[in-house]
């Protein structure tokens, strides 16, 4: 009272919440996309090993492989469903941690059971890691777009690791443990108060049917973007490492810019324009050029920040499932290219394929941007 300020009250309450416990939304984004860096690689460096080690014969490692991609991107959906009714996505990016470091722990000895706790861990931490950044994004791409793009620089660097033999893997192992104690001590930033759904914000039937035909275009059209992006890594016939390395980087780029750029320009120009771009560049650039192939890869995978929290904005009350079902629809994207449905000359599908993806999103887009999805202004996308 006499023109002094009290400042005691405050200092227990700083203490008491540390910057490092303390994430804000975007806090959040970037310490979970590291992590997810980090989870993606241990993952990749868990299969690709057994190369090294001499342990499984090729056409095992094949199998375990495509066991992990269908576990670690199929179960996505169901532990996200999960996630939403427990309403715990802490819990889910602990697990994810902890069973990824038990994974790597045990995998020059049990190679199926590394793959198995690995897969199940990749996809925990995902959809407990994706639910948390959705929930804090309020309708806009930016902070998923973090979070998702640093996977593609793990998934690069595991495969690489991995087939070196995962030199230092005990340290790793250590690393991701320690992740885990510090999210299990973190404060994440709650859900907003007036987060909607569209099931009890809205007695329209019609309403929640256009919220799940709009959901249904943009996951169609992840899938179909699944399918041209393998296509653009299966477009050099020998991928050395240092393109491997390059595409991954432009995945990485193009996911964390993509989403930027749609809340600063227009998600309908980053969501189909850009694939209209890659549509025409792939009809007339040469096949074998791989600067081409790192242009088209950019272009691709742009789209992802968008459509992924497209899909959030149509059933917000369910970030876990959100992220899970576009999870899903890579991974059933990835399926033609593995049993070789296309044919021995693949490339002929690409442009239609990324045309009709552009077509899909923008159709998608267009309706989100109506009012009619029973969502506060605040979640809507942009132009």
């Amino acid at each position: 009272m006499n023109g002094q300020i009290d400042i005691a009250p405050a200092v227990p309450a700083a203490l008491s919440r540390p910057a490092l416990l303390a994430w804000n939304p975007a806090a959040a984004a970037w310490i979970l996309g590291l992590m997810h860096c980090a989870v993606d690689t241990a993952s990749l460096a868990i299969l690709y090993i057994q190369l090294c080690l001499d342990n499984l014969a090729f056409d095992e490692i094949v199998s375990l492989i495509l066991t992990y991609n269908a576990l670690a991107f199929g179960l996505q959906a169901p532990f996200g469903l999960l996630a939403d009714r427990l309403k715990s996505y802490k819990l889910f990016i602990v697990l994810g941690l902890f069973a990824t470091a038990g994974a790597v722990a045990v995998t020059e000895f049990w190679p199926y059971t590394s793959a198995l706790a690995v897969a199940m861990g990749n996809a925990m931490f995902h959809v407990g890691g994706g639910a948390t950044v959705l929930a804090g994004c309020r309708g806009r791409a930016t902070r998923p777009g973090i979070f998702v793009g640093p996977g593609a620089m793990g998934v690069a660097l595991g495969l690489w690791w991995g087939s070196e033999g995962f030199a230092y893997s005990t340290i790793f192992v250590a690393f991701l443990a320690a992740c885990a104690i510090l999210v299990t001590m973190a404060r994440f930033p709650a859900p907003p108060a007036d987060t909607p759904d569209i099931r009890t914000t809205t007695r329209d039937d019609w309403k929640i049917s256009l919220s799940i035909f709009v959901a249904v275009l943009l996951l169609i059209s992840v899938g179909v973007r699944s399918v041209t992006g393998g296509f653009v890594r299966g477009g050099w016939p020998e991928l050395t490492g240092g393109i491997a390395l390059a595409l991954a980087g432009a995945a990485v780029v193009a996911k964390m810019a993509g989403g930027f750029l749609a809340d600063k320009i227009g998600w309908r120009i980053i969501g189909a324009g850009v694939l209209l771009l890659a549509a025409l560049l792939i009809a007339v650039a040469p096949r074998n050029n791989p600067g081409i192939l790192i242009i088209e890869m950019l272009l691709i995978q742009m789209t992802m920040a968008v459509t992924l929290t497209g899909v959030y904005l149509t059933m917000p009350g369910r970030p876990g499932l959100s992220f899970g079902l576009p999870s899903l629809a890579i991974v059933i994207g990835i399926i033609p290219g593995a049993v070789r449905y296309w044919g021995s000359d693949p490339a002929i599908w690409q442009v239609p394929l990324t045309l009709a993806a552009a077509a899909m999103i923008f159709a998608a887009l267009t309706l989100l941007r109506k009012k009619v999805l029973s969502r506060p202004a605040e979640y809507s996308p942009g132009k």
